[in-house]
Order: C-alpha cells, then structure tokens, then sequence
C-alpha cells in the first residue's frame, strides 16, 4: 500500500517543513520542527500554508521527490542540461485522462524528463517556492 506524505510551504515564515498530520475539520496542518521532530505546537491554518505531495520517487542522491520541487538532469561536466517543477494533475494519455506527477505541462510532452525522474537519474535542485528563481 501507497505511504501519503506530504510537506507543507508555511508562506509567512518562506519554510519548508514535514507534514505529521491534516486535520480537515479544524483545518490545520500538523508539522515537525526544522529537525524533524514531531510537535504539537507546530500547527499552522489551511490558508497558510501550500501543501506538497511525495511522488514516491527519489533522485540520484536518495532524496525525495515532491509536487514543487524542482528536479534537473546533468550533463557529464555538471552543467544542467534540463530542469523542470514537478507537479501534480491531469495529462493526456490517447483517449484517457490520467492523474500522476509530471514535469513540463504534461507527461507525453517530456517523456524524457518523467522517465529519468522514475529512474532516479535526476538531481533534486531546490522548490518552487523557496527557490523560484531556478526557473528562469
């Protein structure tokens, strides 16, 4: 069985920090501290925070994957020959609409980047909210 994680963008602090657990009827987000230490004051309101998803993935360095980041595959040099976000949504399949992490508006368009996210031959470079500047 799928193991749901997720980490939450807490945009008045401009931090990222692991999700311990959603509330849906307060509407709040449980978080771990910047240690990863479970905490109970560590609480935070829906419209504060962006919430991100693990794709399950992890690149080339056993880091994890999550909707926002921003992954990159290397040439031999160390030069980035391509990055992306990875995010999460529909894309189109034949005559099927299929909802799974992409990268680059949707996954028929860059096979070549989706695949070597799943093979683990991307870098994990920063996230679009912490690093939006990587994208330019």
């Amino acid at each position: 069985m799928r193991e749901i994680k997720f980490r939450a963008f807490i945009k008045w602090l401009n931090i990222i920090l692991e999700v311990q657990a959603i509330d849906f009827n307060k509407k709040i987000v449980y978080c771990k501290n910047k240690k990863g230490n479970p905490n109970p004051c560590d609480f935070y309101k829906f419209d504060d925070v962006i919430l991100m998803q693990c794709t399950e993935e992890k690149d080339k360095n056993g880091v994890e994957i999550y909707e926002g980041d921003i992954v990159a595959d290397k040439k031999i040099d160390g030069s980035i020959y391509q990055k992306e976000e990875v995010k999460w949504g529909t894309y189109n399949v034949g005559c099927n609409d299929e909802y799974d992490f992409y990268v680059n508006g949707a996954y028929v368009e860059n096979e070549y980047m989706y695949s070597s996210m799943i093979d683990g031959s991307c870098e994990v470079i920063g996230n679009i909210y912490e690093n939006p500047e990587l994208l330019k």
